[in-house]
């Protein structure tokens, strides 16, 4: 196993620390081992989902902007594999074709957050109200992504 730490942190603190959470790790080993890998993509596999993404993400950035009237200067599909989407200062929205695989609520609840960020740049309590107004329930689609995206992340 591999315990990272910020390099300002005493050995001695790790250790306490790694000791006081050993049960959650081991728990938490046992949970992540016991997961299903995904199936490896052929090139076409993963080219086919690259223009699903194109198609199917844009379309719903387009929608949700007319929601929100928030637009992005510009949509891009990435190769990203942990991070779904994301919001550059410039105000350029970007999505891993990868979030094609996922249910439709689970894009449409990546892209409101992605263009909320238009609004607010960061992960404040007003970020979180903006993204509530546009998706009520979003809590559901953000424990569905840290459950079973990095799952999802690792095909192709």
């Amino acid at each position: 196993m591999i315990v990272r730490a910020p390099i300002r942190v005493a050995d001695e603190e790790i250790f306490r620390l790694v000791g006081q959470k050993s049960s959650w790790i081991e728990r938490k080993i046992k949970e992540i081992s016991s997961r299903p890998r995904p199936a490896i993509m052929t090139k076409q596999e993963a080219d086919e989902w690259k223009k699903i993404a194109k198609r199917k993400i844009k379309e719903r950035c387009r929608i949700f902007s007319e929601i929100t009237d928030l637009w992005p200067k510009a949509v891009r599909i990435s190769n990203a594999k942990m991070r779904w989407g994301s919001c550059s200062t410039s105000g350029r929205v970007s999505f891993s074709w990868r979030l094609a695989m996922f249910p439709d609520e689970i894009i449409d609840y990546v892209v409101v957050h992605e263009l909320a960020h238009l609004a607010e740049p960061n992960h404040s309590r007003y970020f979180w109200e903006k993204v509530e107004r546009i998706m009520p329930g979003h809590r559901s689609h953000r424990r569905w992504l840290r459950q079973k995206g990095q799952w999802l992340a690792s095909s192709g």
